[in-house]
């Protein structure tokens, strides 16, 4: 690929709660499968940069906060210190990971919320709306977000906070049904005013996420929430936990879910002053590509949310793609951080004998991206001690007998372009998968027992690194440089040495392969 025809890619995932470290099931949705994106784009000659920030506001933090007795900025702080070395150790590569908590950040971070209300102000889309807010009588509190729980008012499943995990539906608090607080007092409603961004125009958000090639299911979600009379988006909640906001001079805090399209721009801009953009990424005239991660159940919060208010600020764009995942579980059960249900990243950086590499291929080969799947112990084990061992050891018996690069093996590079030219389209945005990332290795490392010399094992091998390197960037590197080449592994390159190989069979300078 040319450089003329290059182009930069910002991959957003979705922003952690940072109540604890990571789990698998956070891994093996919006982190996973952006590394694995950046990755292809990258050997496909692009720039592709991952950003984030954690979300440090979540109402699940001063609930975990209470159970461990700590204080929540702290507890806040050091999860997402811990949440940096999670991401490490599965070797997804995070350009640019930002604790709004830090000082240098904190004032930034509340005045982009802020200049983000100002802006729907501006255009007349914000709106002081009565409602009931479930009220604690014991406390003398307002209830809302990991403190209330009941029934979602679409399919009944238990709910905590004002979205259902399951369906992904986001309602107003006096639709829940059967609310209590989390301490077991039921909370009638209590009248309170807060603030609300009006979503004008439903149709045109719907035609911007079609553009997406979003698959039909999840626009199938913001197309309910968008049903609702009126159609519209919480900006701010009872004052408590979060980014302090005054309505007519009474203490509110801004709505994190509601307005995500604040963080979004506030990781924008430092990731233009960290790489000298010129511009925020979100800006309405950036060619940056904007791409966003995360799971079905921010779906309402990511599809309308954050594209309507992009829309309708006057100043910015909103995502161009997304990548959405299913749940994955544990044995059958949702991960919990909250239940302790689940396996720890940081467990398995601690007990150092599983590598990187083949968490990532199990994750990947059992991902979530089209429905719900499941991890299980003993289907990792199996897994890590079979087919990755497999996998390996054919690795290593090819290395041991490759020759230096000769003539090109013809049927064996035709199998290449095939198994690529598939590789490539799974990892489109229309038809984005893991899964089938996962079966083009499997297929490739198949064709090792077909090989005839120590010549065909050397383009074997460097098919293989190629293939590889979004999913297993640890192999795949390590064959690129033990076969000689530098720099990281690239599809030019392994295209370059080809016509190079094949330039020199035709004028005699090397023989020819069978």
């Amino acid at each position: 690929m040319s450089e003329v025809t290059a182009k930069q890619y910002l991959l957003v995932p979705a922003m952690p709660a940072p109540n604890g470290r990571l789990h698998l099931g956070h891994v093996a949705g919006p982190y996973l499968n952006l590394d694995i994106l950046a990755r292809h784009l990258r050997r496909e000659g692009h720039r592709a940069s991952i950003v984030c920030a954690s979300d440090p506001f979540d109402s699940y933090i001063p609930l975990r906060a209470q159970q461990a007795d700590v204080d929540p900025a702290s507890l806040a702080q050091e999860s997402c210190a811990g949440i940096i070395n999670d991401l490490a150790y599965m070797n997804i590569q995070v350009d640019l990971f930002i604790d709004p908590l830090d000082p240098e950040h904190r004032e930034q971070y509340l005045a982009a919320h802020v200049d983000l209300v100002d802006r729907l102000s501006a255009q007349g889309q914000v709106s002081c709306v009565e409602e009931q807010m479930p009220w604690s009588t014991a406390r003398q509190a307002f209830v809302s977000g990991s403190f209330l729980t009941g029934h979602c008012p679409q399919c009944d499943q238990a709910i905590s906070g004002f979205f259902c995990e399951d369906c992904g539906a986001h309602f107003e608090p006096d639709q829940v049904r059967a609310p209590r607080a989390r301490w077991g007092e039921e909370v009638p409603g209590r009248a309170l005013d807060n603030l609300f961004f009006q979503i004008r125009e439903p149709q045109a958000l719907l035609a911007q996420l079609q553009a997406t090639q979003t698959p039909d299911p999840f626009i199938d979600i913001a197309r309910r929430h968008l049903s609702r009379l009126p159609a519209r988006v919480r900006v701010t909640n009872h004052a408590g936990w979060g980014l302090p906001y005054q309505l007519d001079g009474q203490a509110r805090t801004l709505f994190g879910h509601g307005l995500l399209f604040g963080a979004v721009r506030f990781v924008g801009d430092c990731f233009a002053r960290a790489t000298g953009l010129a511009q925020n990424p979100f800006d309405r005239d950036s060619p940056v590509i904007t791409v966003n991660g995360f799971g079905i159940d921010n779906s309402v919060s990511h599809l309308v949310s954050i594209q309507a208010m992009a829309m309708a600020d006057g100043l910015s764009k909103p995502f161009e793609h997304f990548l959405i995942n299913h749940f994955y579980t544990l044995e059958g059960r949702k991960f919990s951080t909250s239940l302790g249900w689940a396996v720890w990243v940081e467990d398995m950086a601690r007990e150092g004998r599983v590598p990187c590499d083949a968490l990532r291929y199990f994750l990947a080969s059992t991902s979530p991206i089209h429905q719900r799947t499941d991890f299980t112990r003993q289907d990792f084990e199996q897994f890590l001690n079979g087919r990755y061992a497999g996998l390996i050891e054919r690795v290593n018996t090819a290395l041991d007998g490759a020759a230096k690069a000769t003539a090109v093996d013809a049927p064996l590079m035709a199998a290449f372009d095939a198994a690529y030219a598939e590789q490539a389209q799974a990892l489109t945005f229309a038809s984005f998968d893991p899964q089938a990332v996962s079966r083009s290795i499997a297929g490739w490392e198949a064709l090792c027992a077909t090989l005839a010399d120590d010549n065909s094992r050397y383009w074997w091998l460097k098919g293989l690194a190629v293939l590889a390197c979004p999913l297993l960037p640890t192999l795949a590197q390590s064959i690129w440089h033990r076969l000689g080449q530098p720099g990281e592994v690239s599809l030019q390159a392994f295209r370059q040495q080809r016509r190079a190989a094949t330039r020199a069979v035709a004028s005699g300078q090397l023989e020819a392969s069978s």
